[in-house]
């Protein structure tokens, strides 16, 4: 009977801020050719779907883990095995109703983003859309952000999707099994206290151990405080508050989602033309997109927003589903009617982030 693995601080983080209108999930949208992904008679294979993705999921035990709520108060949640699994659960169909538009289809994202994932599940659910035009397939993904950060959430699509037609699903009876999983028991309650209690002790000792590290080296401690300063004054500089807009009124727990289709490789000649990034690009583009709402409402523009932008670390040689991130505040001017300039102007700020 083996440890549980406690959910860092900023995991816990994500669970905490959680609520019916604030899902804490990370959502994306992929659209498929469907006839890799169909039968002789044009149907979905839903259940040889299932079985490849279920097969996989080896590579990633995580995704079969559920959270914990701890015995004791302050300590922190847990992952642990779901001993009622059900890769059903995980990955369910729906069809769209005739014509299939891209407009039903949006409508279908919006009602699956704005709902939070359940808890008592392993946080990840596939929604398979059918019924589009052309015989295509929509893919709606959602990964909670205790799982896994923006960088894992792609690893864990390469994982379980095939990324040509030439491994699809194989037909049901063709001797492509499973492998059996067999969960891990949870503790008895007694035991899980004691390991509450544990791991409630660790988070005492560490900040004894930083205690005792900054008065043995108090040179270096001096160091990583001016450090620390530095970061808070460079927030301050960017300007904390926030602009009086309706975009920062209370939010409900409605999302309508809407989609822009640009060539990466158009988008690669304009990064590579004027020196800035991808991501510059995509913040130029939200400040006119900004721009045009709060003229369209009548609003009064402010010189700028400050966007919160998720940044992920150390994406090379990572051997297991954890959260890495960090933020940067960049601005994005508003009302510069030369999208050059923005564009420029956002670069300067994400290269001081």
């Amino acid at each position: 009977m083996s440890r549980p693995h406690a959910l860092s601080p900023l995991e816990s983080g994500f669970l905490h801020v959680e609520s019916a209108r604030t899902p804490m999930h990370m959502g994306t949208l992929g659209i498929f050719e469907g006839p890799p992904l169909r039968d002789r008679q044009g149907q979905l294979r839903l259940d040889d779907i299932r079985r490849r993705i279920e097969g996989r999921l080896d590579l990633v035990p995580k995704l079969r883990r559920r959270i914990q709520s701890p015995v004791l108060p302050g300590a922190p949640p847990v992952w642990a095995d779901d001993l009622h699994f059900d890769i059903a659960h995980h990955v369910e169909h729906r069809h769209l109703s005739r014509p299939g538009t891209n407009k039903q289809l949006w409508e279908e994202c919006n009602q699956l983003l704005g709902q939070p994932l359940d808890r008592e599940w392993p946080p990840w659910h596939f929604c398979i859309i059918d019924g589009l035009a052309d015989q295509r397939v929509a893919i709606v993904a959602r990964i909670h952000h205790a799982l896994a950060d923006g960088l894992a959430g792609v690893e864990i699509a390469t994982l379980l999707f095939d990324l040509d037609s030439e491994t699809a699903p194989a037909p049901a009876g063709d001797g492509n099994k499973v492998n059996v999983w067999h969960p891990e028991i949870p503790s008895p309650l007694g035991i899980r206290a004691l390991q509450d209690l544990d791991r409630l002790n660790e988070i005492g000792c560490r900040w004894l151990e930083r205690g005792r590290r900054a008065t043995r080296h108090p040179i270096r401690t001096a160091g990583g405080a001016a450090r620390l300063g530095s970061a808070f004054s460079t927030l301050a500089r960017s300007g904390l508050l926030r602009p009086a807009t309706s975009l920062n009124r209370a939010i409900g727990s409605e999302r309508h989602g809407l989609g822009v289709r640009q060539p990466l490789e158009r988008l690669q000649g304009v990064a590579h033309a004027y020196g800035v990034t991808l991501n510059d690009i995509v913040l130029t583009a939200v400040g006119a997109g900004v721009t045009r709402l709060l003229e369209q409402r009548g609003e009064a523009l402010p010189p700028d927003i400050q966007v919160l932008v998720p940044v992920g670390l150390e994406a090379d040689n990572r051997e297991s589903l954890d959260n890495r991130v960090s933020a940067w505040f960049v601005r994005v001017p508003l009302g510069t009617a030369d999208p050059v300039d923005r564009l420029r102007s956002v670069s300067r700020s994400s290269g001081q982030a």
